[in-house]
């Protein structure tokens, strides 16, 4: 074990000096067996550990157990990856008993988690632990605690696959029969039907006996999915953060067990251990809620699309906006395909856009309004047809941020260097990253002035709606008003069934949702993403914008979209406005490539914080050094950096970051190895925090 492993684990032993230490024996030979084990903690290594006589018949690979770790034997879980017979000397520990005597994962999930050790640099024990469950790790006596099963009365749709939908299930079935693994983007338009291609192709594989994966971003998706399926299938299990631990654990199980075939959820279900498994999808690829946001920070798309390789079965990227990384994979990489599906089902158009430039609009309008007169007279128009209506407002809380228009000076979290929000609902500013509360103040600290409140958020447009249209029944879905998965469940079912007209939220009510009686979509302001000082920032507003037209119109009625903006040219607007994916990728494609930027580089961002700024900065000048130092051996890499991170100090530490980038993954993968493999360099301190493929640059 290094010395600086040691220090992070404060060992008793790590700061006596070697000279102490007791000189080692001479050693016996021993011939036995010898098992693999993968700590759970943050050690990189696999370590090897005798197997006692009392425990040679039962230990097995995928289980549990209980080794001693350094002089004083500490005890930690770990886990057994293989087991041989070999020769040894007796300064080989042995294993001091099996914890569990469940096989917790196979050897495909073995080397699924070795992947991800690798390309993620993560330490292999805290790779193969996310892999499975903390409830399930736990070791409690059985209970009659039902697996989290959905079934609901059997309902087949009526209408029949248009030429495109037929012709990509045949494509998907031919790789699923010959079970031959190959990615597979399944682009169309918003309403093309992507779901309903999902379905027979999993319909398709179960009737021979084999499951499958279905994974969505976020809960808020999870419930409308599962319903949609339940419908369709006899027995599916669910896997997402809303379950409680009994739920998790005994769902697991019956999985495991080979009980249940289908699995929805979201990140952590891509490591269901469903038996036999023939197919997985994974629905709105883009979204950056896949990525794992600890460690090891994992792009769940991506470790899904190496599961399928090492089961050899083919995965369904499906998307109306796909990432442009898997855009262009789907164009340029062999083993994938990409499937393109350009029209609504049943020949339903696309809606109506119509564009309100807001600086005009505040330039011939009194007061403060969020909504444009265009809006608020389709908003009335849509009312009284009885239709219903979702409003977009990528922002929660009530106002931006709380300022002195005397001096200016501005109220900021006193952990974060970000401005803290109003929440009308609670009376209290809320720093949106660390989530501190503090009281709103009615005088400046620095020159007594009155304290005003500025900016929009999700709380003032449902102020203004309840002003402006008066007995409206309005439900707001945000990360403040969904606060556990039923409200999510509730929300949805109350819209679905017409009991509120007007639904109104952030991004996650834009992608995924299917409401046949929604006619008209508003976007409050579609600017918002464009200020983010991230590469991506063009992309997200894209997807952002074309997401939620994509909700209006899907039935056998016209839709309509209304986009405010006070920058009417961008052209990721404008590409949204008619559309035209395409079109927007092909210029973004083209500023990337002339960045080197992904899909024409691999990125990954060092994060170095501390509660100390000097201490941060000094770690991430000697971490950049070395990087550099490695890096003149290869041709090709930039160590960027160290910087200021854009957010300077969260939740007490400041921040400074690293950036490498490399021509593709392999190289980026050696390079780690090699970093990895360096007594000198301790990636692993608590200081240092890796974002393998970041999704953001925050």
């Amino acid at each position: 074990m290094k010395k600086n492993e040691e220090k992070q684990l404060d060992f008793p032993w790590s700061q006596r000096n070697d000279t102490q230490a007791e000189r080692a024996k001479p050693s016996t030979v021993y011939v036995g067996y010898i098992a693999q084990i993968a700590v759970d903690a943050p050690l990189d290594k696999i370590y090897s550990y005798s197997v006692p006589d009392e425990l040679a018949e039962t230990l097995k690979p995928g289980m549990m157990v209980e080794v001693p770790i350094g002089r004083s034997e500490r005890k930690y879980k770990g886990f057994c990856l293989k087991i041989s017979k070999s020769k040894w000397k007796g300064t080989l520990k042995p294993i001091i008993r099996i914890i569990d005597e469940r096989t917790l994962f196979d050897e495909k999930i073995a080397e699924l988690t070795d992947w991800l050790s690798k390309y993620y640099v993560c330490p292999p024990g805290l790779a193969i632990s996310c892999a499975i469950p903390a409830s399930v790790k736990k070791t409690v006596k059985s209970t009659r605690i039902k697996p989290y099963i959905i079934s609901r009365p059997y309902r087949e749709p009526t209408f029949q696959l248009n030429d495109d939908q037929e012709k990509a299930l045949m494509y998907i079935n031919r790789l699923v029969n010959n079970k031959k693994f190959e990615t597979v983007l399944l682009h169309g338009v918003t309403a093309s039907g992507k779901t309903e291609i999902y379905i027979r192709a999993i319909r398709n594989l179960m009737k021979v006996g084999r499951g499958a994966i279905y994974l969505v971003p976020e809960i808020a998706l999870t419930a409308q999915m599962i319903y949609r399926l339940a419908e369709r299938f006899e027995n599916i299990a669910v896997l997402h953060s809303g379950l409680t631990e009994a739920q998790r654990r005994a769902t697991w199980q019956a999985i495991s067990e080979g009980k249940i075939s289908l699995v929805i959820g979201t990140r952590s279900a891509v490591f269901a251990p469903v038996k036999n498994l023939g197919l997985i999808v994974i629905d709105e690829e883009q979204e950056p809620s896949f990525k794992n946001i600890q460690s090891p920070r994992y792009n769940t798309r991506d470790l899904a699309v190496k599961r399928a390789q090492l089961e050899n079965i083919p995965i369904i990227l499906g998307s109306a906006t796909p990432s442009l990384e898997t855009y262009y994979n789907s164009q340029h990489r062999s083993g994938w395909h990409y499937l393109w599906l350009p029209k609504r089902i049943a020949d339903l158009p696309l809606p109506d856009v119509a564009l309100v430039d807001m600086y005009q609009e505040h330039k011939e309008r009194k007061g403060v309004h969020l909504l444009s007169r265009l809006l608020e007279a389709k908003i009335n128009e849509t009312l009284h047809a009885g239709k219903q209506i979702i409003l977009l407002l990528n922002r929660r809380g009530h106002s931006g941020y709380v300022f002195c228009p005397r001096c200016g000076y501005v109220v900021h979290c006193p952990n974060c260097k970000t401005r803290m929000v109003y929440h009308k609902s609670a009376n209290r500013l809320l720093c949106h990253h660390c989530s501190i509360k503090l009281p709103v103040p009615e005088k400046c600290d620095r020159c007594g002035g009155t304290m005003n409140k500025f900016g929009i958020g999700t709380q003032r447009l449902e102020e203004e709606l309840e002003r402006k249209f008066p007995g409206v029944k309005l439900v707001r879905m945000d990360t403040d008003s969904m606060k556990r998965t039923d409200n999510y469940e509730k929300t949805l079912s109350d819209f679905a069934n017409g009991d509120m007209n007007i639904l109104l939220g952030t991004q996650m009510i834009a992608k995924g949702l299917d409401f046949p009686n929604v006619s008209l979509v508003g976007v409050i302001c579609a600017d918002i993403a464009l200020s983010m000082p991230d590469f991506r920032a063009g992309e997200r507003t894209f997807q952002l914008l074309a997401q939620v037209a994509g909700r209006a119109g899907r039935a056998d009625h016209a839709g309509s979209v209304v986009v405010q903006s006070y920058n009417l040219s961008d052209p990721a607007i404008q590409s949204a406005l008619n559309h035209d994916y395409h079109q927007f990728a092909k210029k973004e494609m083209y500023l990337r490539k002339k960045l080197s930027l992904p899909p024409f580089s691999r990125l990954t961002r060092i994060i170095i914080q501390h509660t100390r700024m000097t201490a941060a900065q000094n770690i991430a000048r000697q971490l950049a050094q070395q990087f550099q130092e490695y890096a003149e051996k290869y041709k090709d890499i930039s160590v960027i950096g160290p910087n200021p991170a854009v957010i300077t100090r969260l939740r007490g530490k400041y921040r400074f970051q690293i950036l490498i980038r490399c021509p593709s993954a392999s190289v980026m993968m050696d390079f780690f190895t090699k970093l990895r493999n360096s007594s000198e360099i301790n990636l692993f301190r608590k200081e240092v925090i890796i974002d393998v493929d970041p999704v953001d640059l925050l």
